[in-house]
């Protein structure tokens, strides 16, 4: 799966203190995660945009992590020759 990557992102809206504070959104996460890895190697490898899904429920993120476990193996037999 040489040319994407998939997270399931777990933000916890509160600071240490206990203090509510504002949760990062998904696109400031990914754009720093982008960010640094481009800084890292000295190039831009990313696409524009990307997908996401708020997991709502167990049954959804073991739906989810099912498909990110799995994706590997189904990305090599549709590009394996």
């Amino acid at each position: 799966m040489p040319n994407h990557v998939h997270l399931i992102l777990i933000l916890h809206p509160s600071g240490r203190d206990g203090r509510q504070v504002a949760a990062p959104t998904v696109s400031t996460i990914v754009g720093n995660m982008k960010r640094w890895v481009s800084i890292q190697t000295g190039e831009s490898v990313w696409q524009k945009g990307f997908y996401d899904h708020i997991i709502r429920d167990e049954q959804d993120y073991l739906t989810k992590a099912q498909y990110i476990d799995n994706n590997p193996a189904a990305w090599l037999e549709k590009h394996t020759p």
